[in-house]
């Protein structure tokens, strides 16, 4: 029953998440990130998402609407969610999800600075992201298809369950 539920879950997060890619406009105007409702604090956020992209890969409104989805850009001033996730990519450390952990041994940066640095919790979404699309096999070509990510952002949101892969690849 609580497997089913979790199941429910997962595939209800994935959806939203596929959702966000579709509805959410994520646009760059006087230097801030803005969606229908909701802006980036600053131009340095800004060019943090579009310096992770390019060292990743990634394209840039990809990161910009996983962390909108995750956090609605609010990096919580270091403190932890209610899933012990950090930052603006929501860069978690618990038993089902240690985004934050294999994040800092990418990166070769302490997870204490992933907590509550805007700048590196970006890179380090951006980098397990890219972990993903790398084990999902996505070419360069792919890559700049945001539609081709839909499998490693369901591993990257948690929602890798088998029923979902089954979803993600027909």
């Amino acid at each position: 029953m609580l497997r089913e539920k979790t199941e429910r879950l997962n595939v209800l997060v994935l959806l939203l998440t596929l959702l966000a890619f579709a509805t959410i406009t994520v646009v760059a105007q006087n230097g801030t990130l803005q969606t229908k409702k909701h802006q980036v604090k600053s131009r340095s956020l800004e060019r943090a998402f579009e310096r992770a992209a390019v060292e990743f890969g990634i394209p840039s409104e990809l990161l910009k609407t996983i962390a909108y989805s995750e956090t609605h850009f609010d990096n919580h001033n270091g403190e932890p969610s209610m899933d012990n996730g950090y930052g603006v990519m929501h860069l978690a450390d618990n038993n089902e999800n240690q985004s934050l952990n294999r994040a800092a041994a990418i990166l070769q940066v302490p997870a204490d600075v992933l907590k509550k640095d805007d700048w590196q919790n970006i890179r380090g979404g951006a980098a397990i992201l890219r972990e993903y699309a790398d084990q999902e096999g996505l070419s360069a070509a792919e890559r700049n298809n945001i539609e081709a990510w839909y499998p490693a952002v369901a591993l990257y949101t948690n929602a890798s369950s088998q029923y979902i892969g089954k979803i993600l690849r027909r």
